[in-house]
């Protein structure tokens, strides 16, 4: 319980520089950290001074009191994970908008992390360690959870038929620039073999069949036997 800014005295003082120096930053946004740590200084060095002003350290002692209340609780954690869902939100819509209604994930499974979302927005304004940290495992739970939608045959054998095209091409024979495009995508396109999400697979069969069109402005392209 603090102590009243009338009556602080040093060992008041020396009390609440080590209830500071205690804490972990690892727990607190920078910017309150930095504002407890110039309080802390300044509180040290007025506890430091054998002729200290009883009003400074009256005055010091709420300063730093203050600058502890006011520290924020770290939820870069929550914020990395609800980025990363937004970006794989982002490339469901995109083929949503490209013929693909249902997207990478199923209805429920999306619900469900929508809910771990609001959950952990709560825990963000309680400014509270161990509710944040929790809200993290939480959303990062939820957000492992998810459950793709199956992949179409018709993308699987998209890829597969554009691969055995690539596998038909002699690098030599493509100007330098036109086959780096093409063996970037069949990299890509040979990756998304253990990638489970539609637009991942959607991408990479576009990508492809663009890059080995390409090629054709450069001459016909052979046909896969």
């Amino acid at each position: 319980i603090p102590v009243s800014a009338a009556n602080a005295t040093k060992e008041d003082l020396a009390a609440k520089i080590a209830e500071a120096e205690a804490l972990d930053p690892t727990n607190y946004s920078d910017t309150s950290w930095a504002a407890l740590q110039s309080a802390l200084a300044t509180a040290k060095k007025t506890y430091e001074d054998a002729d200290a002003d009883p009003a400074n350290v009256n005055l010091q002692y709420s300063a730093l009191n203050d600058a502890i209340v006011a520290l924020k609780v770290d939820t870069s954690a929550i914020d990395n994970i609800i980025n990363r869902i937004k970006q794989v939100e982002n490339d469901s819509n995109e083929i949503k908008k490209n013929g693909y209604p249902q997207g990478d994930y199923t209805e429920e499974s999306w619900a469900a992390l929508q809910t771990a979302i609001d959950d952990a927005k709560l825990a963000k304004a309680s400014n509270d360690i161990e509710t944040v940290k929790a809200g993290a495992v939480a959303l990062q739970a939820a957000f492992d959870a998810l459950v793709y939608n199956p992949v179409p045959e018709e993308i699987t054998k998209k890829i597969a038929d554009l691969l055995e095209l690539a596998d038909l091409l002699i690098p030599e024979e493509w100007p330098d620039a036109a086959w780096g495009m093409v063996d970037s995508k069949v990299k890509q396109a040979k990756a998304v073999a253990n990638d489970k999400r539609l637009s991942a697979n959607v991408t990479a069969a576009n990508q492809l069949d663009t890059a080995l069109r390409n090629l054709t402005e450069e001459r016909e392209l052979p046909t896969p036997p």
